[in-house]
Order: C-alpha cells, then structure tokens, then sequence
C-alpha cells in the first residue's frame, strides 16, 4: 500500500516533492504522486544503511551500492513509524529466506 511522501531536496537527486512510497519484499521504491505504477526508484533494502523518523519525517542513509550512491535522503510525513514498521518486516522475511541457504553453504 503507497504512503504519501514528500521528498526533500537533495543534490542527489534532480527531483524532489510530492511522491509515494511502497516497501515492497526487497526495495523501498519511490513512485508518481498520482500513480504508484510509475516508479521514480527504487533502492533495495540491503542498500539502506540506516532508517529512523519523528513525528514529520523519515530519514535513511543509503550506501554507495544503490544507484543514487550514499546519501542521507528525508522525506516529509506524519506515517513515519508506519514506512519503519514495514521495513522492519521486508528485512525480517529476507532474514527468513537467507538464513536457510547461509546454513546449507
């Protein structure tokens, strides 16, 4: 389900603005405002170094391994806990779907 984001300015990106977020099983894509089909970008979760939000706002830290390169990215949003929430879950069903193939390696 998208979140309504706006994302701040930032000189890694030649956009910024309204969008919508999805955190899907293995990326956090960035998509159209109006569509959630049209996906601006998308970093894969193991590129997200850090993650955090307030009342406002979510702020992660991507590492060099994704397209935009590092970079602190924040977006404006009152669902802050809700985008940490989801997160939290994609990371812990990848855990489960790592774990067995590290134990048979």
């Amino acid at each position: 389900e998208p979140i309504h984001v706006f994302l701040l300015c930032t000189p890694l990106l030649s956009f910024y603005g309204e969008c919508q977020m999805i955190v899907t099983h293995g990326n956090l894509l960035l998509c159209h405002p109006n569509d959630p089909t049209q996906t601006f970008l998308a970093w894969p979760l193991t590129s997200i170094k850090k993650y955090t939000c307030d009342k406002d706002k979510f702020i992660m830290q991507t590492g060099r391994s994704c397209k935009t390169g590092e970079g602190l990215f924040i977006f404006n949003t009152r669902m802050g806990p809700m985008i940490v929430k989801r997160i939290k879950v994609s990371f812990f069903n990848l855990s489960k779907v790592f774990k067995p193939l590290l134990i048979n390696y």
